[in-house]
């Protein structure tokens, strides 16, 4: 089972990356994790149905793709 606590405190421990590339989209998603009464939950979306989008209807982390004027930080948040 996985123990949230020292989850936590190995992922604060790791080194923060950015991948910028010159010309590359912004992006950023959040992992979000609970301790619920059966265990760890992590939370998933199941992105919109969309015939032009390739991923439509695929389960994903929550977050997204830096849209103007959106401010970086906030992208995991919309």
């Amino acid at each position: 089972m996985v123990d949230l606590t020292r989850l936590s405190a190995r992922l604060a421990g790791r080194a923060r990356r950015s991948l910028n590339e010159p010309g590359g989209a912004r992006a950023a998603v959040a992992a979000v994790l609970r301790e619920a009464p059966a265990g760890p939950e992590l939370l998933l979306l199941k992105r919109a149905e969309n015939p032009r989008d390739p991923w439509s209807g695929n389960v994903a982390f929550p977050g997204g793709r830096q849209d103007p004027p959106e401010i970086f930080g906030c992208l995991s948040v919309h």
